[in-house]
């Protein structure tokens, strides 16, 4: 599930993001693989993983306070 969320934020990224002519030709040139392989990374990103996991809990705790 997070790696479907993180492959729609990075196209979704991609398609509203400015990029300068040189970037726009990398961009261009990404496959479906290419996309995997930065959702994968991100997956296994462990300071990622730990700080997602740190605004999960902070979220939940203003909820179950009456913040949220």
């Amino acid at each position: 599930m997070l790696y479907e969320a993180f492959k729609h934020e990075i196209e979704y990224y991609i398609n509203n993001a400015e990029f300068d002519e040189e970037e726009l030709k990398q961009i261009d040139e990404l496959t479906e693989g290419d996309i995997n392989d930065i959702a994968n990374a991100m997956i296994n990103d462990g300071e990622l993983t730990s700080e997602l996991n740190n605004c999960i809990a902070w979220y939940i705790n203003k909820r179950l306070g009456g913040q949220l």
